[in-house]
């Protein structure tokens, strides 16, 4: 009996002890991942990194900068908050503590056994770097970290909590009347569901937005929502649905006496996927109402399609960033083969003739609807005639409508009228009654417009108008309700 007794209990120590190392090598894993999905994207570099590995607890360090379109962002809102000579980068810091073993797997069984058997936790710190901290500092002041506690389980896991506690900000510089702002931040929380090799990726995120004043100006963000379900494909390309919504927006400068401008209930969704190589994306955005001082306008709604990319060169092109769409020390994109492999990138992109369409955008205005639609085709059989926008021409077609009521355009054009009336007497948009109508057409390098033949050289103000003002013909209209060419009259 003793002897069962002790080789239960060797075995329940050996289960232990190879759990703790199955644990630790597993977090030691999804750390190595982590960092080389931040290395990926081009304009990220990794600064530091450390890993220090214990039986039942390590820790991680690492940091790293964010240049490229995101710095460049900070960098112009920086400077906009009145800061001067900021740099165009993001530096972040990173501190992780995590528990693997039997210790997570005992609370886990403590507390009822949900889900699959947790094998480590993690408390992940995200603060900015000295340098950035100072930029910011110089205008907002300091920026507390960011804290995620993560739960990695044994089906390959990992479950993310992030908390941005909710600040006051105020600006540390006068404004140009002696001034500065002042606004809360109101926190945010979010999940996040992922698997340990980052080939899926769910998240969702919920704030109660943001509050303040500058000098005459008031603004509020109020009720912000973002989703996303994104797998990543053979391709390399992370694909799903995207979803963002701001319940309520309102920007005002009452002592300036300028209307103020409201949105409510603004909505963006898009959804991405890959289908025998070829990658296409759909984007809807829709507003409930967009109030500008006492005129409301909506309903409004922007449905887009893109279609037909080539998958792996889109994943390459994301992989080297922009810079990578043209060979650096030339424009010339013609195909040529090294071992059978094509070398520009941009050909390869386009080789499966994609399509651009604005399916629908429309939005109510007091004076009626605008509506517009727009669809370009580009021709990739030809990868030559990439090389600039004019050899670009013969392989592109366009179709554009545009309706509206004539007070949005005369409105547009109030104090310049004879351009408005030059663009009318040559053809280029077409008055109907209470409403401007406009329909174009380019392919084989050829321009229509409203029916009639244009060239390159005759764009708008740059021909002599002629002496007669065409108007749409009341016995009908072309398709889709824009008028021939056929119906305007002398």
């Amino acid at each position: 009996m003793k002897k069962l007794v002790l080789a239960l209990l060797l075995a329940a120590l050996a289960g232990f002890g190879g759990l703790t190392l199955w644990g630790s090598l597993r977090a030691k894993q999804a750390y190595r991942t982590l960092i080389l999905a931040i290395a990926e994207s081009p304009d990220t570099r990794i600064l530091e990194t450390s890993y220090e590995r214990g039986w039942l607890q390590s820790k991680s360090r690492a940091s790293f900068e964010i240049r490229g379109r995101l710095g460049e962002f900070f960098q112009q809102w920086l400077v906009g908050l009145g800061r001067e000579g900021a740099r165009g980068r993001v530096g972040i810091k990173m501190q992780q503590t995590i528990e693997h073993g039997y210790t997570p797997v005992m609370e886990w069984l403590a507390g009822g056994m949900e889900g699959t058997p947790i094998v480590g936790r993690l408390e992940t710190h995200l603060e900015l770097d000295r340098e950035t901290q100072s930029e910011l500092g110089a205008v907002l002041g300091h920026m507390p970290p960011v804290s995620i506690a993560t739960v990695i389980r044994a089906s390959g896991v990992g479950e993310s909590s992030v908390i941005v506690p909710a600040q006051r900000l105020e600006s540390k510089l006068a404004g140009d009347e002696g001034g500065g702002w002042a606004a809360q931040w109101k926190g945010l929380r979010g999940k996040v569901v992922y698997t340990t090799d980052f080939d899926h990726f769910a998240a969702s995120f919920d704030s109660a937005g943001i509050e303040g004043a500058s000098v005459g100006s008031l603004f509020a963000v109020r009720d912000l929502k973002w989703t996303a379900d994104l797998t990543r494909d053979e391709s390399g390309l992370m694909v799903g649905d995207v979803n963002a919504r701001v319940g309520f927006l309102r920007l005002a400068s009452p002592e300036e006496g300028a209307p103020g401008l409201e949105l409510d209930n603004w909505a963006m969704s898009q959804s991405n996927a890959v289908e025998s190589g070829s990658f296409g994306s759909a984007l809807q955005i829709r507003v409930q109402a967009i109030r500008l001082g006492d005129r409301v306008f909506g309903p409004g709604e922007l449905e887009l399609q893109l279609r037909d990319l080539d998958a792996p060169s889109l994943a390459r092109l994301q992989r080297r960033g922009v810079g990578g769409l043209t060979p650096p020390d030339s424009l010339d994109v013609t195909r040529s083969s090294v071992g059978g492999e094509p070398v520009s990138l941009l050909s390869d992109l386009v080789s499966r003739s994609p399509q651009l369409e604005i399916r629908s955008l429309r939005l109510a205005t007091p004076s009626g609807d605008l509506e517009a639609k727009l669809r370009i085709d580009l021709d990739g059989s030809r990868p030559e005639l990439l090389r600039d926008l004019f050899t670009l021409l013969p392989v592109l077609e366009i179709r554009a409508e545009l309706e509206c009521p004539a007070e949005i355009l005369d409105a547009l054009y109030q104090d310049r009228g004879e351009e408005l009336l030059e663009l009318r007497r040559e053809g280029w948009v077409l008055l109907d009654g209470e409403r401007y109508r406009s329909r174009l057409e380019f392919e084989r390098g050829g321009l229509i417009v409203n029916g009639l033949p244009k060239t390159l050289e005759n764009l708008p103000g740059q021909t002599e108008p002629p002496a007669e003002l065409p108007q749409v013909s009341s016995i009908g209209s072309g398709p889709d309700g824009v008028a021939a060419g056929a119906e305007l009259l002398p």
